[in-house]
């Protein structure tokens, strides 16, 4: 994935954040939650990190 790739992902990401009206002292618990969640998927090996 390339920088522009990730630019992309990041700014969805922020995107969805606040289409869904999360607060910013909401967002570290997400993050951690999301974290977890893509360990699980790795896990898995649904998705390859490299």
């Amino acid at each position: 994935m390339n920088q522009k790739q990730k630019a992309a992902v990041v700014q969805k990401i922020i995107q969805t954040l606040a289409d869904h009206s999360v607060s910013y002292a909401e967002v570290p618990q997400i993050i951690s939650e999301f974290e977890i969640e893509l360990k699980e998927l790795r896990n898995q090996q649904i998705i390859k990190l490299p």
